[in-house]
Formats: structure tokens, sequence, C-alpha cells
């Protein structure tokens, strides 16, 4: 006598046994709601990229399960993919539109910084006397007298050379000139400087230069001319 006992038949007409959820298509829609509402928050978004792409492929399981008949929530699963991919889709956008702020910064901030280094280099020129000409040029006039050279009746020189500076920019400037004697050799004599210090627009300082000439200098000074060497202006 067998001891082998049959499963037990539902009765015709009783209700079918509801299959379970899929947790893919569950976890897909969980993933693709928290990627789509964190999808458009910078450098963050690169993480719901990513929970895009887990949530897509947790709704293709989810739909294959339910096609399948192991599990229910197909719906659930195609939800989830299509959340995802909108995610996805604005992931790309914003880091699209960011990228492109981004750029547009930076191209900003170097042009701002190469303005501020060229008009720094361009003081530093004026200061150093490397931008001689510009200074004369559009800042300052140098107008150079006749040098002339008297003796007392005890013999002693009374040289001088008479110099004018002329601020001819629209703000107050401090200027210094550098003025060589140069003989009719070309060789250099003597150095002079002259320096106006805070003049106004329009404003002009007289100055005496060479008034201390050497004795064994004093010839060669009356036939020497007189040349800018150098402008500063700061």
């Amino acid at each position: 006598m067998s001891n082998t006992q049959s499963a037990p038949i539902a009765p015709a007409g009783a209700p079918a046994v509801p299959l379970p959820k899929s947790g893919m298509a569950i976890a897909s829609l969980v993933l693709g709601i928290v990627a789509a509402v964190t999808s458009f928050l910078p450098i963050i978004n690169n993480l719901s990229f990513i929970l895009a792409v887990l949530a897509v492929i947790f709704g293709i399981v989810g739909v294959v399960a339910a096609s399948r008949g192991k599990r229910a929530g197909r719906g659930l699963a195609i939800a989830g993919i299509v959340v995802a991919v909108v995610a996805g889709a604005v992931v790309l956008g914003t880091q699209a539109l960011y990228s492109a702020a981004i750029d547009k910064v930076q191209a900003e901030t170097d042009a701002a910084f190469d303005q501020a280094k060229a008009e720094a280099d361009a003081n530093l020129d004026r200061m150093t006397g490397d931008a001689t000409d510009q200074v004369l040029a559009e800042e300052v006039d140098v107008q150079i007298g006749a040098f002339a050279a008297t003796e007392d009746k005890y013999g002693l020189a009374d040289t001088g050379l008479p110099v004018t500076l002329t601020n001819k920019s629209d703000q107050t400037a401090t200027f210094n000139i550098h003025i060589e004697a140069v003989g009719s050799d070309g060789g250099r004599i003597d150095d002079g400087y002259a320096m106006a210090n805070d003049l106004r627009p329009g404003q002009s300082q007289d100055f005496e230069l060479f008034t201390f000439v050497p004795s064994d200098k004093l010839e060669a000074m009356k036939g020497a001319t007189f040349e800018i060497v150098e402008a500063s202006a700061y």
C-alpha cells in the first residue's frame, strides 16, 4: 500500500493566488524617484546619474520577471524606467548648463586676471623707467634749458642746467627724470635727476641740475649735450 499523498487541488472557481511584487521593480521606481529629485543639484547629480542607470537596470529585470509570470509589478518597473530615463536626461542637461556657466565664469576670470596683470606690468614699467617713451609722450613734459657756468672772483664755478617738468596727464603723479650730460666724444660726463612730488595735472616745477661740477669736468660740461635717459612716473 503506497503512502504517497497527492498535492491539494484548489477548488474550481477559487481566486488565483496573487504573485509577489517584484523587488527589482520597486527598487527601480524608488531609485528613479531619488535620481529625479536630486538630478538638478550640482555635484550631487553625479550620483543621481548612477542611481538612474541602476534604476533602468532594475526596471528591465523587473519587466522581464513580470513577463515570465514569476513576479508582479510590471507597471512599477516600467514607471521606474521612465522616471530614471527622465532623471538621466535632466542630469546631462543641467551638467551641460553648469559646465557652460563655469566655463563662462572661468573665461571672465581669466580675462580680468590678464587685464589686471597687464595693468600691473604697465604700472611697474612706468615706475622703473622701462616705459620712458610712453611717460614722456603721455604724462610729463620735460623742458631742458641751456647749461650755464660762471666763475666768481675767487675762481669758483657757479653752474646749472634749468629743467622744467609739467604734468600733462589728468592725474596727480610723481615724476623722476634722469638726465645725462654727454660729451662731444659721446662719453658720459655726469648725471642729474629731477624729481617732482605729487605734481597736479597741468602743474609745473622748475629745477636746477648740475649745480656742483668738478673743475676737471667743467670745460667738457660747457660743450655737453643733455639727454633724457629715463623718465618714471608713479
